[in-house]
């Protein structure tokens, strides 16, 4: 099982982050609700540069082949954002 990302551009994935909800969404629904072990998907926001970054997680292979991610290298968390 692999990483997967897709790249878009910022205006891109603005049209496209609520696509991507609600077939998150879908997929926990298809679990009883529940967010399956290890589903995720996480974007590196490029605001100054205009392009966003996707990471799904091996988990989420589902979501990425329906975005048409390629694959990547693990992602690691970033732990020196504001949030």
């Amino acid at each position: 099982m692999e990483w997967r990302c897709k790249v878009l551009g910022y205006d891109q994935a603005l049209k496209l982050t609520d696509d991507l909800h609600k077939a998150f969404m879908a997929s926990a629904m298809a679990n009883r609700g529940q967010v399956p072990t290890g589903l995720g998907v996480f974007a590196q926001d490029g605001l100054e540069t205009g392009v966003v970054n996707w990471y799904f997680t091996p988990e989420a292979a589902g979501l990425a082949a329906a975005f048409a991610a390629s694959p990547c290298a693990k992602q690691r968390r970033r732990t020196d954002s504001a949030c």
